[in-house]
């Protein structure tokens, strides 16, 4: 699978930007082909495979090197971020785990969901050893982990089994994922 749009452009990991693997992105478009219009955040991988599809894909990401790759691309920093109008029927973001205390993340998503008519599904990429404290900030959401481990392309095999996508009740775990209904025992 070609990364089309992100063809040639490294990962920035000095702001923890790593790709997904095939297997995950696959599993990734699956979930995000239910809604008619997702928001991305911090997630380059799967907006330039959306393109790739022909779907319009909107894309928030600090990464300027992504101006005139991704159509959809928006520059947002999750630190300091602003309204955008954008009305999606769900979140799905991918944020740097050390650079982005979670009461910030939940603040950039909440201002995020704002124009919405209702509250858009989230997906939320994440570590599953941080999941009561991801729990008790998204309380509202229903978040709870769904799909896990998740791959990238250079991360190591070690933290890529911590890392999990979390989803609220609007989102649903795939049959035979090893998240499959209420995710992982204990917390």
């Amino acid at each position: 699978m070609s990364r089309g749009a992100l063809d040639g452009l490294p990962e920035d990991t000095r702001h923890e930007q790593f790709f997904f693997d095939v297997p995950t992105t696959l599993a990734l478009l699956a979930e995000l082909r239910r809604f008619a219009r997702p928001l991305l955040v911090c997630l380059p991988s799967l907006a330039a495979a959306l393109e790739a599809e022909g779907r319009p894909a909107r894309l928030l990401d600090r990464d300027r090197r992504l101006e005139g790759r991704v159509r959809g691309w928006e520059r947002f920093d999750l630190l300091q971020p602003h309204l955008v109008f954008a009305k999606p029927d769900a979140i799905f973001i991918d944020p740097p785990f050390a650079g982005v205390p979670l009461p910030a993340l939940k603040a950039a998503v909440d201002l995020l969901g704002a124009d919405s008519p209702r509250r858009p599904a989230l997906a939320l990429c994440h570590l599953l050893d941080r999941r009561d404290e991801l729990e008790q900030i998204f309380a509202a959401e229903g978040l709870r982990p769904m799909k896990g481990p998740l791959g990238y392309v250079s991360v190591a095999d070690r933290t890529q089994a911590r890392i999990w996508l979390y989803g609220c009740s609007l989102m649903r775990a795939a049959p035979g994922d090893r998240a499959a209904g209420a995710g992982p025992a204990g917390g």
